[in-house]
């Protein structure tokens, strides 16, 4: 069986989240492993993803998981929102280090967690059991190679991660390529992939190239002359997700996560074609 699990973010105004409500509730019927609420840089959508993250718990069936980030912040500001989390019945945390407003290279808070896996160690020392944090198939920008990477990754898992959830990539091989890498390293924990199905083809391209991830001609060329045409590219769009998920699946991955961009046709038509959700499993 494959297990499907969806980021959204939280939007700016109060009438955006009440009507984001209703389109999250549809993801039900593919019975997702969890719903994970983005936190923004240096916690900058904190209280709304608070809000969010309550809305979820008390309005649907899903499960929520809290993306946070301990960039910029003190470790205190980060453990006071992470008990507000648990509060809210919060028991799935996706910890990412994140970065700063400006782009510049991260320097951690004097006072505030120095990496990614300190931040997961005191996670896991609080007791939380599920703990996902990011992995990149296409290097972060500031790495220095898919070897410290592995190393980091293993740091991670040593710390408490119980998931990794890749970046989005369009690049199926550096995906394989990292999986391959992780099981010569002796890392068994899940490698979950992240993909991007968006109409928004611009928008995406601005993100991958912020976070070094390459876009292949063809894919680019594919939507080209589609700018008025939105219908083709939710089209379009859904084909090129149901094809990067199903080579996933061939290739034995059994967890997928996606990045809706608050967009939820669009992922729900994949699972639907995938057979996930309802009475097609």
């Amino acid at each position: 069986m494959i297990e499907v699990s969806f980021e959204i973010f939280p939007p700016a105004s109060e009438a955006g989240r009440q009507k984001l409500i209703p389109s999250v509730t549809k993801l039900q019927q593919l019975k997702p492993k969890f719903v994970s609420v983005t936190y923004g840089a240096q916690g900058s959508t904190r209280e709304r993803s608070l809000c969010l993250v309550n809305k979820l718990c008390s309005k649907t069936e899903i499960e929520p998981a809290a993306h946070i980030t301990c960039a910029g912040v003190t470790s205190l500001e980060v453990d006071e929102v992470v008990t507000k989390f648990i509060a809210s019945g919060v028991k799935r945390f996706v910890a990412i280090r994140g970065d700063t407003n400006d782009g510049e290279i991260f320097q951690p808070h004097p006072n505030g967690y120095q990496n990614s896996v300190e931040f997961v160690k005191s996670l896991a020392k609080k007791g939380i059991l599920q703990i996902a944090v990011g992995a990149y198939p296409e290097p972060h920008p500031q790495s220095y190679s898919l070897s410290k990477d592995i190393d980091v990754l293993k740091a991670k898992v040593d710390a408490g991660a119980t998931e990794l959830i890749t970046q989005f990539t369009f690049n199926l091989d550096s995906l394989f390529r990292l999986r391959d890498s992780l099981a010569k390293a002796g890392i068994e924990t899940p490698l979950i992939p992240g993909i991007m199905p968006s109409t928004n083809f611009f928008a995406v391209s601005k993100m991958a190239k912020a976070c070094a991830i390459s876009v292949p001609d063809w894919l680019s060329k594919a939507f080209v002359g589609l700018e008025e045409e939105p219908e083709t590219r939710k089209y379009l769009a859904s084909i090129i997700a149901f094809d990067q998920a199903k080579k996933l699946i061939l290739e034995g991955f059994s967890s997928l996560h996606f990045y809706t961009m608050n967009q939820m046709d669009l992922p729900i038509a994949v699972c639907r074609r995938l057979g996930i959700g309802g009475d097609l499993e």
